[in-house]
């Protein structure tokens, strides 16, 4: 026991000893990338940052994050197709996996590589994390700083399948609720949609040609004082207190 005390507080005072400088810097990003590495100094984005990539696919996924800085930000960098130069370039590299990306940041430039739309897509996802939380915003926020710090990041998907389960069926969710479950999946890097639209609970899916499906089916009735099993499905005319379906 004397030893194992003994061993325990020379690894506190090791760790203690070790200089600053070694540390890790504690850079927030979910699900944690590959590898980065800490560069020195920040990029920042103004109305002066513009996008440089090499074909229409990419300019999409450029303008779909650019827009999040027009509401937040009060400015929205422009998106230039086959250019060479610009604060922003995405540049093809088939070496890379699908869904994996390279990111540079530096306080002059950010260089994206990746060797598909959807590594493109997940390298803005991991700046957008690394933005201020004002960026999810709809109002201009005045004091923002709209930095990310420099550094470089090698990341790719563990696992190929990453799914979210969303049970609509039991609870219903509206549609803008929804559209934004479907945003914070592709921020994290989710890329499946479970969507469990039917059970014995709610049927949350128009079929015209059956239309009792959703006139029954979608709505709740209310079962005060009984648990979730005790609860029985509506009528057909038993009063309901909400309903809920998704159109095509």
């Amino acid at each position: 026991m004397k030893y194992a005390c003994l061993i325990l507080l020379w690894s506190l005072f090791a760790t203690m000893a070790l200089p600053v400088d070694n540390l890790i810097q504690s850079i927030s990003i979910v699900p944690c990338p590959e590898s980065i590495t800490p560069g020195t100094g920040y990029f920042t984005f103004s109305g002066k940052t513009d996008f440089t990539v090499e074909n229409e696919e990419q300019a999409e996924v450029a303008r779909c994050f650019s827009a999040l800085f027009t509401q937040a930000a009060g400015f929205t960098p422009c998106v230039k197709v086959g250019e060479k130069k610009g604060k922003i370039s995405f540049l093809t590299d088939d070496a890379l996996k699908s869904e994996a990306y390279h990111l540079e940041i530096t306080p002059r430039q950010i260089i994206v590589k990746a060797s598909d739309t959807k590594g493109f897509f997940y390298a803005l996802q991991t700046i957008r994390q690394l933005l201020p939380a004002s960026i999810e915003g709809t109002a201009v926020a005045e004091t923002a700083d709209w930095s990310v710090p420099a550094m470089t990041i090698k990341d790719e998907p563990r696992f190929g399948y990453r799914g979210l389960m969303v049970d609509v069926a039991r609870f219903f969710i509206p549609k803008e609720n929804l559209l934004r479950i479907i945003d914070c999946m592709g921020m994290l890097k989710i890329n499946t949609l479970h969507l469990h639209l039917v059970d014995d609970n709610g049927w949350r899916i128009e079929i015209k040609r059956y239309p009792l499906l959703t006139e029954i089916g979608s709505r709740r009735v209310d079962r005060p004082g009984k648990s979730f099993p005790e609860r029985r499905n509506p009528w057909q005319g038993e009063p309901t207190v909400e309903k809920g379906f998704y159109t095509l």
